[in-house]
């Protein structure tokens, strides 16, 4: 029962990202007002609210317009709460203390992710967004748990010690595309990141994802370049794939 409950916890929090996603590209407060429709703009009550549960009553429309919610407002409910069951999984024999950290931070990297690829469709494939504030919580964050955290010994000078191996190696790989190549190989978003996730994972663990998430990266570019859905000098959000690479520093 402890998978069911923590995939509910995790839709839940998936709700939230739908909110946030939705806020940030349209500059709204996150906070109010409370949930509307973005079609009629008519208040959701509470229970038109309910992760998953709701979208099926409601057979996918609003109860007052008829509009047609998304499919992707479930999707990133299931996605979220799929999350929090892998995480829970492969972090179940650390403390309750370390698991919930985990558990929120990880959320803070989703958020990151959503919305690099939010703002990338809604700019039309132009670029994405990695919002400064979420960054600036990750590694105040990663700092903070450093004392606590088992993947940098519980030492927090090891937590820095990756926080800057992620944030100069990543300056580095920008400034070799920019002088060699010409062109942008990591937004300043992306080092951003890369250096937050460098508190939470040390300096091994950051490596690995920039080693994965490099290669998810450019496997998934390769096919969407190979399939016609970009051109070969496309801008491709790298935040998914830190997201998804990062999951690597906790083998680590």
């Amino acid at each position: 029962m402890e998978f069911f409950y923590l995939f509910c916890i995790g839709t839940l929090f998936g709700s939230f990202a739908n909110v946030y996603f939705y806020r940030f590209c349209q500059d709204l407060s996150f906070v109010y007002p409370n949930s509307f429709c973005p079609q009629c703009r008519h208040p959701i009550r509470w229970y038109d609210n309910i992760p998953l549960i709701s979208f099926i009553t409601l057979v996918g429309r609003c109860r007052y317009c008829k509009f047609a919610i998304p499919w992707t407002y479930p999707f990133t409910e299931i996605l979220c709460g799929l999350l929090f069951l892998i995480l829970f999984a492969i972090l179940r024999n650390q403390s309750g203390g370390v698991i919930i950290a985990f558990l929120f931070l990880f959320f803070i990297i989703f958020l990151i992710a959503g919305t690099d690829l939010v703002t990338y469709f809604e700019t039309e494939m132009q670029y994405g967004v990695i919002p400064d504030s979420l960054v600036l919580i990750l590694a105040l964050g990663g700092i903070s748990f450093s004392f606590f955290n088992p993947y940098v010994e519980s030492l927090w000078w090891r937590s820095a010690l990756g926080g800057a191996a992620g944030f100069l190696l990543s300056l580095t790989i920008r400034w070799i595309g920019d002088k060699i190549f010409h062109k942008e190989a990591l937004g300043l978003g992306d080092v951003k990141l890369i250096g937050a996730l460098g508190f939470l994972f040390g300096w091994k663990g950051v490596l690995s994802t920039i080693f994965f998430s490099s290669l998810m990266g450019s496997v998934v570019s390769i096919l969407l370049i190979i399939t016609h859905k970009i051109h070969k000098d496309s801008a491709v959000p790298f935040g998914p794939f830190l997201a998804l690479g990062s999951v690597s520093g906790l083998f680590i």
